[in-house]
């Protein structure tokens, strides 16, 4: 196995409540195989919201390189166990292992793996995200729509009446036919949130994502009892036992599922 750090400059700085980014630092592998094909898989660490560094990572994906060698790539799932114990805290890391196995799979099948998975759409719709002020969210909407985006995802997080207002400067510049969808990642106590999807549900937005902090579940299920749109967990749910544990207290309508957050394309099926 071989491995490539690799960084990515934004072309605008990417800003969340969590913090603002300007370079995407991440790791690129390549697992070769004895009998032909080689996989490529990546590993982009979250660092906000998993721990995980870029460090981290690489020191991951060396351990469990010299662990594979010998090993059959076809056997996806006893290889996602034997990273998730040597690698348990490095989810980025594990998922790029498990993107190289299945981009193999993909080979030896010769489809292309959304086949492989039992995909059957040809196409996706995909959203654009903006965190900006009201006025000039609202042009950044306008612009997206202009070159086909029907979905917009909102970042939001700096105060729930700036937070409101930048969602209604959005939905009159766009008019009622697009999608909104709003992500506070964590920025909210329970009582902020209440009032804010309140406030939202008057703008018809499509979901409202991680409003509370991720370690309060039972705060999340309590927004969502009193919200009149669905509610989206992101960094609540970083595993299946999160996922269930989630679902049973009644806390989300949704789950984002991010492959580095919960580690690669098997954990994700599961």
């Amino acid at each position: 196995m071989r491995i490539w750090a690799v960084e990515l400059p934004y072309r605008e700085p990417f800003r969340t409540a969590l913090g603002v980014s300007h370079v995407a630092e991440n790791l690129v592998i390549e697992v070769e195989t004895d009998f032909g094909p080689v996989g490529l898989g990546e590993c982009a660490p979250l660092p906000r919201v998993t721990g995980e560094t870029r460090e981290a990572a690489l020191k991951a994906l060396t351990a469990i390189g010299k662990k594979l060698i010998g090993a059959c790539p076809l056997r996806i799932e006893a290889i996602r166990e034997l990273t998730a114990r040597l690698a348990p805290g490095c989810p980025a890391a594990r998922a790029a292992i498990d993107m190289a196995l299945f981009d193999i799979l993909g080979q030896v099948a010769r489809r292309p793996l959304y086949r492989v998975l039992g995909g059957y759409r040809d196409s996706v719709q995909t959203d654009i995200t903006s965190l900006r002020g009201a006025e000039e969210m609202a042009e950044d909407a306008l612009k997206a729509v202009e070159a086909g985006f029907r979905a917009i995802k909102l970042k939001v997080g700096t105060g729930v009446d700036e937070d409101v207002e930048r969602v209604r400067a959005v939905r009159e510049a766009v008019g009622p036919d697009v999608e909104l969808r709003v992500d506070a990642n964590q920025a909210w106590s329970v009582q902020e949130a209440v009032r804010a999807v309140r406030e939202l549900g008057r703008l018809d937005v499509a979901f409202v994502e991680q409003p509370v902090p991720a370690g309060d579940l039972e705060g999340l299920a309590e927004v969502r009892r009193e919200s009149p749109v669905p509610i989206m967990a992101d960094e609540a749910v970083r595993s299946p036992s999160d996922a269930l544990r989630a679902v049973e207290m009644g806390a989300v309508d949704l789950i984002n599922i991010k492959l580095m957050k919960c580690g690669g394309i098997s954990e994700a099926l599961r």
